[in-house]
């Protein structure tokens, strides 16, 4: 996942902010990290298990000032 977003950025269709926050996200411990949708101002997707990682990942996201959505795949 994260792999493809490096690929995205080299054909120039991120932007810095979605790149930033995929870090964030890696650094937080994120299993993968990527934008979505349009880019260049798009959403952000990461892959957190756990509803202790989400967390972490989605406060160090919204202290930033960014809205997160949070999802559950699966059952618990």
């Amino acid at each position: 996942m994260t792999e493809n977003h490096e690929i995205l950025i080299e054909m120039e269709l991120s932007h810095k902010k979605l790149i930033s926050l995929c870090n964030v996200a890696i650094e937080k411990g994120a299993l993968g990290a990527k934008l979505t949708g349009g880019g260049l101002g798009g959403y952000m997707i990461a892959l957190t298990p756990g509803q202790g990682l989400q967390e972490a990942v989605a406060s160090a996201i919204e202290k930033q000032g960014y809205g997160i959505i949070r999802a559950t795949i699966g059952r618990k």
